[in-house]
């Protein structure tokens, strides 16, 4: 099957053995580049700085009553998250949304509502977030902090700038399995 002779082996190997003037880059077609030192493939690219929170059109109102334009506390909520130590996601559910504002309670969809938390460091937040994942409001989770079961599947709480909000949950049960874990 395989001559034994002792040149024929020999020959063999030599079609393997690299020539001292290849190249591995040969192959593909690349030496040239190689030659000039224009390796692209060998560039570190390092990674982005994540950028500020992108904000839900029609949520800056231009200027408020106070008199400051409307990129206030909500651009600063959107800074403090970038250092902040990772958080697990603990619960999380959809729910029919409403805020409370001068006028009623006005609807604001469907939006999903999670907890987020440390149990190692002890820092927990409830997180209302739309459709791209984006905050719309975050309150961390304190001893003084109030989730008020409702009838009807609702609950209700504030959040850190004392807006009120209602959640609707699609079941009784689900609004009671995701306010035992706010306690």
């Amino acid at each position: 099957m395989f001559p034994l002779s002792g040149g024929g082996e020999e020959d063999d190997d030599m079609d393997f053995m690299p020539s001292t003037s290849s190249k591995l880059a040969s192959l593909f077609g690349l030496e040239r580049r190689a030659e000039s030192g224009d390796n692209t493939s060998l560039l570190y690219t390092a990674p982005k700085q994540p950028g500020t929170m992108r904000r839900k059109k029609g949520t800056d109102s231009g200027d408020d009553s106070t008199g400051k334009s409307g990129a206030g506390s909500s651009e600063k909520k959107g800074m403090s998250h970038i250092n902040a130590p990772k958080l697990d996601l603990i619960s999380a559910k959809p729910v029919t949304t409403y805020k409370l504002e001068k006028e009623g309670y006005t609807s604001k969809g469907m939006l999903g509502v999670a907890i987020q938390g440390s149990h190692h460091l002890g820092i927990y937040h409830l997180i209302l977030y739309d459709r791209e994942k984006l905050r719309v409001t975050d309150v961390k989770i304190v001893p003084s902090f109030q989730f008020t079961v409702q009838a009807n599947n609702y609950a209700t709480f504030y959040d850190e700038d004392l807006q009120n909000w209602s959640l609707m949950f699609f079941s009784s049960e689900a609004a009671v399995d995701f306010a035992r874990e706010v306690k």
